[in-house]
């Protein structure tokens, strides 16, 4: 962070932003709608079903398909905020770096439109994320739900703490594809692969490489899902919906 300031100034900490924003806030909409439409459509009351209410295998399931749903849905704009970040300011000569929509536009003539779904693969990886996440989410609720005796609305708090403990397990173990994926899509990679970048990281920087930068990672993460499981549930509580 510091070479970054002192090399770029302050402005290369907010390089990609505004897809970064785009991007999440796309992905956290998409992510939350699909996940609570393969609930609904999955659930039964019967006590002998796969899929019956509350069950871990229900959540994660769902967890699943929001997250491939959101990858394909998503991966264009994640894909312009990576290239975003990753440029230096200094070397900007083009005026579509700076912006969104000129920005896919240029990808997809310098590219052709698989330029938008470079990282697929690695990123792939990162759909048990939102599978875990889901579950782990869900699985805290229900105990503390059985804390308090009740199938009520858990407090704001609560929400909060289920959202920010399934979102941490659920990166650490998938965090090293993230990793994999950002190699991947700068412009200037020369791996073709998830696997060759596994191994060539593994190979030159040993294992913990995987891991750089996620305790930043975590800072950035962790708060935006706890809030944003957070805000939903209490939204649906004062509108007294229930997926």
């Amino acid at each position: 962070m510091l070479r970054s300031t002192g090399y770029e100034g302050w402005p290369a900490l907010f390089q990609g932003l505004p897809a970064g924003l785009l991007a999440t806030g796309t992905a956290w909409g998409v992510y939350i709608l699909s996940y609570n439409v393969t609930k609904r459509a999955l659930r039964t009351d019967d006590e002998d079903a796969f899929f019956r209410r509350g069950t871990w295998q229900l959540h994660m399931t769902a967890g699943a398909v929001s997250g491939t749903v959101t990858l394909v849905v998503t991966n264009p704009l994640f894909v312009v905020k990576t290239r975003m970040a990753l440029q230096l300011r200094h070397t900007r000569t083009e005026p579509h770096h700076f912006r969104t929509i000129p920005s896919l536009v240029h990808i997809v003539k310098r590219e052709g439109w698989k330029g938008l779904f470079r990282g697929m693969v690695p990123s792939a990886f990162s759909v048990p994320q939102a599978a875990i996440q889901f579950s782990v989410y869900e699985q805290i609720k229900a105990r503390l739900k059985a804390l308090h005796h009740s199938s009520d609305y858990l407090s704001s708090y609560e929400y909060f703490g289920a959202g920010a403990c399934s979102k941490l397990i659920s990166s650490v173990i998938v965090y090293p594809s993230q990793v994999i994926r950002s190699h991947l899509l700068h412009e200037e990679s020369r791996m073709p692969s998830a696997w060759q970048t596994l191994t060539t990281i593994a190979r030159q920087d040993g294992i913990v490489a995987l891991y750089k930068g996620l305790s930043c990672q975590l800072l950035r993460v962790i708060p935006q899902a706890a809030i944003a499981l957070a805000t939903y549930e209490m939204i649906l509580k004062y509108l007294k919906l229930s997926w």
